[in-house]
């Protein structure tokens, strides 16, 4: 009985992740503020709270002004980046667009170093080609691209965890008919 019911909450939970996804990627530019604000919000939270533990309690750590200092910087950028969310989200992309960039590099090296090892080794290129690609295209399109990457990505990481939910939930279905 506890199988099926957690069964059931898989295919729920895809369903769920399918529709959350479509809906991300018809509006990736109201996704990414979202994101950036809420970013924003939870750096600000982090910020206030390592002020308010400082000073709770100093009697127990070193270098309290320099805790309420890096506490007062998390909450100002917290709050700097809550009224400019393009500009967070400027920076987030500036980071994901890097990073595809380096994951690019390291495909590539990838592949070369299994070269001997495996048949189909030069795919690895062709990914690492990709993914240079689309960080390219990220950075250059700056700041164009930071309204919408962020949203686009967590759009397409939902369908697709969506859809292998589903896939799960339906190979384990038509297992048992």
């Amino acid at each position: 009985m506890l199988e099926r019911s957690f069964l059931n909450f898989v295919g729920a939970d895809g369903v769920v992740m399918l529709i959350l996804g479509i809906i991300t990627l018809v509006l990736p530019k109201i996704t990414s503020l979202a994101i950036a604000v809420v970013l924003a919000v939870i750096l600000a939270a982090y910020g206030a709270y390592r002020i308010v533990n400082s000073i709770v309690e100093r009697k127990h750590i070193r270098h309290v002004f320099l805790n309420i200092a890096i506490g007062l910087l998390l909450l100002l950028s917290g709050i700097f980046l809550f009224f400019y969310p393009v500009f967070n989200l400027l920076i987030i992309t500036s980071a994901i667009g890097v990073y595809f960039i380096l994951e690019s590099l390291a495909s590539v090296a990838f592949a070369f170093e299994t070269r001997g090892l495996v048949n189909m080794w030069w795919v690895n290129i062709i990914s690492g080609i990709l993914q240079f690609l689309l960080g390219f295209i990220i950075i250059i399109g700056l700041p164009q691209t930071a309204l919408w990457t962020v949203g686009i990505l967590l759009g397409i990481n939902l369908l697709v965890s969506g859809m292998s939910m589903l896939t799960v939930f339906m190979a384990t279905k038509l297992a048992r008919i």
